[in-house]
C-alpha cells in the first residue's frame, strides 16, 4: 500500500509511518486477521454439526423450503407447489423409458419452473437426478450424513438413476463418436506423412464462430511444420490418388 501512496489513518490509534505506528498497524492488522479467521472457524464447526445431526445449513434443493416455525426453530419441508413434480422427474427417470431431456421437456410443459420462474434446464434436471438430498443424504465437508427431512425417493431409486445415467452418457458419447467417424472418414485411415502417426480430426473456431474441420497429426514434436490440414484438401486429394491408382499413374499419397 505503501508503493502506490496509500497510507492507513485512525482517529483512535497513534498509527504513522514511525516504526512504532507501523508496529502497531500489523498488530491492529493482525488481531483483526485473527478475529475474523477464529469466527469463520466456528461458523464453519456450527454448520457441520448442524449436518452432523441432520440438518442441512444451506437453502435446499428444489422440491423442498427453509422453514421457520413460531417458536424460531429451523426445519426443512416440502414445497407444496414443487414437490410432487421433482418426485416424477425422479421416480419416472428410474423407470428407463424417458431420457432425462424428454423429461426436461415434459415437466416443462406441466409447469414444474425453476424458482425464479424459468423452464427446467438440462442442467438443473441433471443436478436434481445427481442430488443425494432427496433420499436422505446430507453432504457437507466432503462427509456424508443422514438427513432428517423428508425424502422424495428411496436410496435404490437414486442409485438405479445413476447407473441410467451412465448408460446413457457412455451411448451418447459413442453415438457422437459414429457421427465423428462418418464425418471425418479419413480419421485414423490416413497417417501422417513426417512421422507415420494416423490424423485424427478436430474442429477450429474462427473468430465470428464459424467452425472449420480438419485433419491433423496429434504428434506434439511431429517434424511437419503444419500439422493441420483442412478437411476438403484433404479428401479432394485423397479422392484424385484413388482415380490416379485406377489408371496406374498415382503416386505417393
Amino acid at each position: 500500500m505503501r508503493n502506490l501512496d496509500v497510507a492507513i489513518l485512525s482517529a483512535t490509534e497513534a498509527i504513522n509511518e514511525t516504526a512504532t505506528g507501523r508496529f502497531l498497524a500489523n498488530m491492529l492488522a493482525s488481531t483483526a486477521q485473527y478475529d475474523n479467521d477464529l469466527r469463520s472457524q466456528r461458523v464453519k464447526e456450527g454448520m457441520f454439526k448442524c449436518a452432523e445431526s441432520g440438518r442441512f445449513p444451506h437453502i435446499v434443493p428444489l422440491g423442498y423450503l427453509n422453514f421457520t416455525q413460531p417458536d424460531g426453530t429451523k426445519t426443512i419441508i416440502l414445497d407444496p407447489q414443487k414437490a410432487e413434480w421433482v418426485k416424477y422427474l425422479l421416480t419416472e427417470f428410474s423407470k428407463g423409458i424417458y431420457l432425462a431431456e424428454e423429461l426436461r421437456k415434459k415437466i416443462n410443459k406441466l409447469g414444474l419452473h425453476s424458482r425464479k420462474g424459468k423452464p427446467m434446464s438440462a442442467q438443473l434436471v441433471n443436478k436434481i437426478l445427481n442430488n443425494k438430498f432427496y433420499y436422505g443424504a446430507i453432504s457437507y465437508a466432503g462427509k456424508e450424513f443422514m438427513g432428517n427431512h423428508p425424502k422424495l425417493i428411496d436410496e435404490a431409486t437414486y442409485y438405479k438413476n445413476q447407473q441410467l445415467l451412465r448408460k446413457n452418457h457412455s451411448k451418447g458419447d459413442a453415438e457422437a463418436n459414429a457421427r465423428n467417424s462418418e464425418f471425418f472418414i479419413l480419421r485414423h485411415l490416413v497417417i501422417c506423412g513426417f512421422c507415420g502417426r494416423p490424423l485424427t480430426a478436430c474442429w477450429s473456431v474462427g473468430k465470428l464462430g464459424v467452425r472449420y474441420p480438419y485433419y491433423r497429426c496429434y504428434r506434439k514434436d511431429c517434424p511437419s511444420k503444419q500439422r493441420n490440414i483442412a478437411k476438403a484438401k484433404l479428401e479432394e486429394a485423397f479422392i484424385k490418388y484413388l482415380e490416379d491408382a485406377q489408371t496406374g499413374t498415382a503416386e505417393r499419397f
